[in-house]
């Protein structure tokens, strides 16, 4: 926002506050100014007004933007979550419907292929007690942001996608008592659900080997202490191996019966503690190129005392994209950028 003296006033500018002439309203804010605008201003003999700044207008339309692909990645989430159901519910009678698996990755990949880094908006999306379901959905969203990540060509994103998608196939047949029980399972329990690996490679014989191997050792590790095969490094496919990666990391966004949701610095946290153990190096540090330690959508205050929203990540994972609230209207910074290192947050705000 600027102040702009009446004579070099052009139309198409937005005014940023209201004009008052005598305490009344001249001119609303927000109101995008014709010359029959400037011409009463003059007749009133205005000075100056606030109007918005190119820089502003721009942020704005890219903010209008971001809504808008985030309100439909929102919908096609909704949209192909049912859409999982339907193909999990077929696949238990030994039916799966490949169409609906192919619709569900390529709608994820078109909506990817408009924001790269939209499944960050998956944190602020809350279960709605359908966890197998919404944890498989969640493993193929991040597996593709992954693979587009690692330049993987679009028939092997295809693969990844529906080998993320059904790479948890077997838990639908294991006991749910067993999988919602709060307290420590016994011996006997984790290896019933240890054996959902094995099923699910059997509920997918007629699937594409790749997609097949995702759900036989999506729990094998890179040291070689992972199961059923322990199996280790590059003996582990690259497809399977993004896919683990996806899965641990939906995992730990997700709340559970017995644990809450881990908050993106604990994630980070986390994977950088079991990366070159339990997981592949170069595709952990894929994911994290753009992770931020503070969720998406959070409020921070920083360092110069102003309220901000978390916007984006940028590849350094404590210095975000915000929008910065002043005065009644917001700017955005990248605290990344040179010109804003003096500029830090300080803490969430609750």
């Amino acid at each position: 926002m600027m102040k702009v003296r009446i004579e070099e006033l052009k139309a198409g500018l937005k005014l940023r506050q209201a004009v008052y002439n005598a305490g009344n309203i001249l001119i609303p804010k927000d109101q995008i100014l014709s010359e029959k605008h400037i011409a009463m201003l003059e007749k009133f003999q205005i000075k100056e007004v606030n109007v918005e700044t190119e820089l502003e207008a721009k942020q704005n339309i890219v903010r209008e933007k971001e809504a808008e692909i985030k309100e439909e990645f929102t919908m096609v989430y909704r949209k192909t979550l049912e859409k999982t159901k339907e193909v999990f519910s077929d696949a238990e009678d030994g039916k799966l419907d490949k169409e609906v698996v192919n619709d569900i990755v390529s709608d994820t990949l078109n909506t990817l292929e408009k924001d790269q880094d939209i499944f960050l908006t998956l944190l602020e999306m809350k279960e709605e007690n359908d966890y197998l379901y919404e944890h498989s959905m969640k493993s193929s969203i991040i597996a593709l942001s992954i693979g587009n990540k690692l330049g993987l060509d679009k028939k092997t994103l295809e693969l990844l996608g529906k080998a993320a998608l059904l790479h948890d196939i077997g838990m639908f047949k294991v006991d749910k008592n067993i999988l919602n029980k709060e307290g420590k399972l016994t011996e006997e329990e984790l290896n019933l659900i240890r054996e959902h690996t094995q099923i699910g490679y059997d509920l997918l014989e007629n699937e594409e080997e790749e997609v097949r191997q995702a759900a036989l050792y999506h729990h094998e590790r890179v040291d070689g202490y992972g199961y059923p095969k322990g199996i280790s490094g590059n003996e582990i496919p690259e497809i399977v191996r993004i896919v683990s990666i996806a899965d641990l990391y939906a995992a730990l966004i997700s709340e559970r019966v017995y644990r809450d949701a881990k908050d993106p610095k604990e994630v980070i946290k986390y994977l950088m503690t079991v990366a070159d153990k339990q997981v592949d190096t170069n595709i952990v540090k894929k994911l994290l190129e753009n992770m931020s330690m503070f969720s998406i959508g959070s409020y921070v205050r920083l360092s110069n005392g102003l309220r901000a929203k978390v916007i984006r990540a940028t590849e350094n994972p404590f210095r975000p994209i915000v929008d910065v609230e002043e005065n009644g209207n917001l700017f955005r910074l990248d605290l990344s950028e040179k010109e804003n290192a003096l500029v830090y947050i300080m803490r969430l705000i609750v």
